[in-house]
């Protein structure tokens, strides 16, 4: 159901009860809340590994020290919602958060609270897919990254040209080395994650984050799609 807010009420999001208020491009609307089962594949078991892991390293390897650090790190870098309103965390929840990021992309955890969150802002992508020959590159600027820098390259499986929105069906597929030069092959990955490689006619989705493994910060992700050819 479309929804106009009102005087005094912006956009909202969230769920309560078996309701969720959402937005899209046809502006603000209600959808019934889905109540969705907790998923056992490999890669989500990983994650929850993760986020255990950094949730346990905070009370049971960082010095009082480092938690103080943490803390004042969050004070002076909120998130921002998403409804793009700040949103200030906890010390052990920025803690948690950065490092289950690099834990995820294969890096080492960080105990010492970093001083910044610069990284690499990625400018473009360019997603080129091929049948013949199996070819499937993410090529993007600027290149090379910087020295502390990596990609982390999420992509869909194949689905019809027909349909535009895709976000659902990211996932993780390509962890770049450091300071990586474009443009990147992610057709092994591709193939170990899914299967048999698309066939020509196909479409594509992907999103490209930049993440610096010495502070835990993201880039803004950006997103883009190809259709395979012949």
């Amino acid at each position: 159901m479309k929804f106009s807010p009102g005087i005094g009420v912006g956009a909202m999001s969230g769920s309560q009860g078996g309701t969720t208020a959402s937005r899209g491009r046809a502006g603000q609307y209600f959808r019934t809340r889905s109540m969705p089962t907790q998923p056992n594949t490999p890669a989500q078991t990983a994650i929850r590994t993760n986020v255990a892991t950094a949730s346990g390293r905070w009370g049971g390897v960082l010095t009082d020290a480092q938690r103080a650090g943490w803390e004042t790190f969050s004070q002076n870098f909120p998130i921002t919602d998403k409804l793009g309103q700040p949103l200030q965390l906890t010390g052990q929840q920025a803690y948690v958060k950065l490092n289950t990021r690099l834990l995820n992309a294969g890096q080492a955890a960080i105990d010492a609270a970093p001083v910044d969150q610069s990284v690499t802002d990625v400018l473009t992508i360019t997603p080129v897919a091929t049948f013949t020959g199996s070819i499937l590159t993410v090529a993007f600027t600027p290149t090379p990254l910087a020295a502390d820098d990596l990609l982390v390259i999420r992509i869909t499986p194949a689905f019809s040209v027909g349909k535009s929105y895709f976000t659902n069906m990211l996932r993780d597929v390509t962890i770049t080395a450091l300071a990586e030069a474009g443009p990147v092959d992610c057709s092994p990955d591709w193939v170990a994650k899914y299967g048999t490689f698309p066939a020509a006619g196909t479409k594509l989705g992907f999103e490209v984050t930049c993440l610096r493994t010495t502070n835990g910060a993201y880039d803004a992700s950006l997103r883009a799609t190809a259709i395979v050819g012949a």
